[in-house]
């Protein structure tokens, strides 16, 4: 055998060549016949300069190459021979060549890594209930007439803030050190409750409050937050809520519905309803799924090539590349997002 060939982790193979008697002078002879004829050198008509000047001129590029196409063929034959399922392209090491005689090389490539399922037959799962709440369409409709709601402020004085209201506050953070950034201050801000456009912590610490109350409160900045100075910082928080706003919608009429391209509303309804049914459906079977993948990955370890992660970060980005300008972004608002 000319190689040999060593695990260097469950998705890692490296192969190790070593040919004592190599002799590409045949390839090399073919190849520089090959490169007199399309040569146009100076003094000779294209395909007519000496076979001898053409060797001086190009002989170690057409070496090289011969050398290479033998490597690959090598190494493609032993990937074959070993039944080796490669994942990407290999890489070339170490490579020795001694012209006419000896060529020793390495070729590391990635594979599709082997395992055992270990038993799952007493796994267990709960299914979600597929059955439609009276919230689901109530959500539906909102969204068709969320171009034509308003936010208007909530007159009852012991309104208390939920996940759907909408708070006018005044803010200011306070650091452990008793700095006061300017960034963690504002005045008259408006916040929808439950979007999560603040950090974790900050829009469920405002719930109950009512118009006119005060209160402070404690958060911590994620281990990820994009200012790395708070990245785990412990900030005091304190808050007065001037007003509390809700999202009005407009009545429902068959008028409205016409102009969504139904019938009336009853035809939006029933039009409607079959398609929420199938979500629901398909929902409840995705996370059904999903939480039996998680659980045969959680007990089923194993190595993961470094091409495939690669492989899908792009697909990640090709797939928000195209979402993002559907919404109007430019290649270089991408590129910055």
């Amino acid at each position: 055998m000319t190689y040999s060939v060593r695990s260097l982790n469950g998705c890692t193979k490296k192969f190790i060549f070593n040919f004592e008697q190599v002799d590409l002078s045949k390839q090399i002879q073919e190849a520089l016949v090959s490169k007199q004829k399309t040569s146009n050198l100076k003094g000779f008509r294209k395909g007519k300069a000496p076979l001898e000047m053409v060797k001086k001129l190009f002989g170690p590029q057409v070496e090289n190459d011969a050398l290479y196409r033998f490597v690959s063929e090598q190494f493609y034959e032993a990937v074959k021979k070993e039944n080796i399922r490669a994942v990407g392209y290999p890489s070339f090491a170490n490579t020795k060549y001694e012209s006419g005689s000896k060529v020793a090389f390495e070729a590391t490539v990635e594979i599709f890594p082997d395992f055992e399922l270990n038993d799952y037959k007493n796994f267990s799962f709960k299914k979600e209930s597929d059955q439609l709440n009276p919230e689901d369409m109530t959500k539906l409709i909102e969204q068709y007439l969320a171009s034509k709601s308003e936010i208007v402020e909530v007159k009852d004085e012991a309104k208390k803030i939920d996940k759907k209201s909408f708070a006018v506050f005044n803010f200011e953070g306070t650091k452990k050190d008793g700095s006061k950034p300017d960034n963690m201050k504002a005045s008259e801000y408006m916040l929808e409750i439950g979007s999560g456009q603040f950090i974790p912590g900050f829009e469920d610490s405002m719930i109950g409050m009512k118009k006119g109350d005060a209160k402070s409160f404690e958060i911590t900045f994620p281990t990820d937050y994009h200012d790395h100075e708070l990245q785990n910082e412990k900030v005091t928080f304190k808050v007065d809520i001037l007003e509390i706003k809700e999202k009005k919608f407009p009545e429902f009429t068959d008028e409205l519905a016409k102009e969504m391209g139904f019938d009336s509303v009853e035809d939006f309804n029933q039009k409607n309803l079959l398609k929420l049914e199938k979500n629901k459906k398909r929902e409840v079977q995705n996370k059904l799924q999903q939480q039996i993948l998680e659980k045969l990955i959680s007990d089923n370890k194993f190595d993961i090539p470094g091409a495939l992660l690669e492989e899908q970060k792009n697909h990640v980005k090709q797939d928000l590349s195209r979402t993002l300008k559907q919404q109007g972004f430019n290649d270089e608002m991408v590129n910055l997002y």
